[in-house]
């Protein structure tokens, strides 16, 4: 299939991460049903709560990635996924389904790919299997919607094992704090640095965003969540991935209210 272009960088951490999730959890579904373990790992579940039309001019989105990574996982580990994609407009799940196209019929038995046509605020009534491993991505449109919902996932115990990978802009985060006392991330934070800790996730990475990346300087960074600590290696740092207190004072401070950034926060 031909590469995407949405942002060369963005794709190419995604699937990064995708990758390293998804070829850990089916090394460690084949050691240890080799070993005959009881919490061997169930299936891999991908939850895109973003899907989008599923591509772009000369290429594909994160859908297509994903499938196209879980199904090789799958060929190499036998793991079983399941693929939850959401994607609330209309013309671009019906897009979407289209580009999709011949990978909803040619489903390995036991896997499924499943398009949700409407807002994903019901994504913490999806039936995940105990022991299951995975990845939910939110890459929103705008707001902070996708605070809350990751939130209510965390603390859920079948996530456990589910890692989060979300694509955002820090600097709005305080942004709507200041203009909108309602907004949702008023309930977990006033800042990156503050919904990271609120998330149940015990390790957590940062990428500083790359110069002139999508609208100005500094201003969209992807974040992973995760409770697996064999995935953190020094390939993280090597590809400019932080914990949040190493992370340059440029990423700190758009993170960071600058009552945090004070020691006052």
């Amino acid at each position: 299939m031909k590469e995407s272009t949405w942002s060369p960088n963005k794709k190419r951490e995604f699937r990064r991460v995708f990758d390293k999730v998804a070829y850990t959890a089916g090394a460690i579904f084949v050691k240890k049903q080799h070993m005959l373990l009881e919490h061997t790992p169930t299936c891999f579940v991908y939850i895109d709560l973003y899907s989008g039309d599923g591509g772009h001019p000369g290429g594909w989105g994160s859908p297509v990635i994903a499938i196209e990574t879980l199904a090789a996982v799958y060929e190499k580990f036998a793991l079983p996924y399941h693929i939850h994609l959401y994607e609330k407009e209309t013309v671009d799940a019906k897009r979407l389904k289209i580009i999709l196209g011949k990978a909803l019929e040619h489903v390995p038995k036991g896997c499924s790919i499943n398009l949700y046509v409407r807002d994903n605020d019901d994504v913490v009534n999806l039936q995940i299997l105990d022991g299951a491993m995975g990845l939910v991505y939110a890459d929103p449109y705008g707001g902070c919607e996708w605070a809350k919902v990751l939130l209510a996932l965390s603390v859920d115990k079948k996530y456990e094992k589910i890692d989060m990978l979300v694509d955002l802009n820090p600097s709005s985060i305080k942004r709507n704090q200041g203009k909108n006392q309602k907004c949702t991330t008023c309930l977990i934070g006033t800042s990156l640095d503050n919904c990271i800790n609120n998330i149940d996730k015990e390790f957590c990475k940062v990428r500083e965003p790359d110069v002139g990346e999508r609208h100005s300087i500094w201003q969209w960074a992807l974040v992973f969540l995760s409770n697996n600590r064999t995935l953190f290696d020094t390939e993280w740092k090597k590809h400019r991935w932080y914990n949040m207190k190493d992370s340059p004072i440029r990423l700190q401070k758009l993170a960071k209210t600058n009552k945090e950034l004070a020691g006052c926060g």
